[in-house]
């Protein structure tokens, strides 16, 4: 349906915020976390990493929501409700902040069926939403972002917690700038 265009505008469009809002953050991580001299320093590493990854996620949604409008006429003309899809759309890439660093903080602890299993939850919850919201309620595009918000935010609410009792909620102001001097010039 037309409908698909419009899903894949509004997904292109977050991917480029992504891509400048990561700063270049996993492989920071990964660099830093394998070079920490002890745990509590990788811990560190991984704590620090995940507040600047959703302080920045934070900062490029609010940017993005606030630009809702000007995006919206630009690269959705004629769809009804471009802004408000363009609202959910930032809100559910915010949500994946929860995710990032928790995922990756698996990958280097070297869980990769922990990995696996909430990739795959995340999917699974995400086809039965579709399902729900696109065949049963016939939402379309907004189907399409329901379902991505929902399954971001149950995934998030389980890795993110998970993660910081593992870490401790620490930041680290030297850490943070290491890991900025390394990852932004990667994007």
């Amino acid at each position: 349906p037309a409908y698909y265009g419009a899903v894949e505008m509004l997904v292109r469009t977050t991917e480029v915020f992504a891509m400048i809002a990561s700063a270049g953050l996993y492989s920071a991580v990964f660099r830093f976390h394998a070079n920490a001299a002890d745990e509590e320093a990788r811990r560190t590493v991984v704590a620090t990493s995940t507040l600047l990854f959703i302080g920045f996620y934070a900062i490029a949604a609010l940017i993005g929501a606030a630009s809702a409008g000007p995006l919206a006429a630009a690269l959705l003309p004629g769809v009804e409700g471009g802004e408000t899809l363009f609202r959910l759309i930032f809100l559910s890439f915010f949500l994946q902040s929860f995710i990032e660093i928790p995922s990756l903080y698996l990958r280097v602890l070297g869980l990769p069926w922990r990995f696996v299993a909430t990739g795959a939850a995340k999917l699974a919850l995400q086809l039965v939403l579709n399902v729900l919201f696109l065949v049963i309620l016939d939402l379309r595009v907004l189907g399409v972002l329901y379902s991505t918000l929902l399954s971001s935010l149950a995934v998030g609410l389980v890795l993110l917690p998970w993660s910081l009792r593992r870490t401790g909620m620490r930041w680290d102001h030297v850490q943070a700038r290491l890991l900025l001097i390394f990852g932004v010039p990667l994007i």
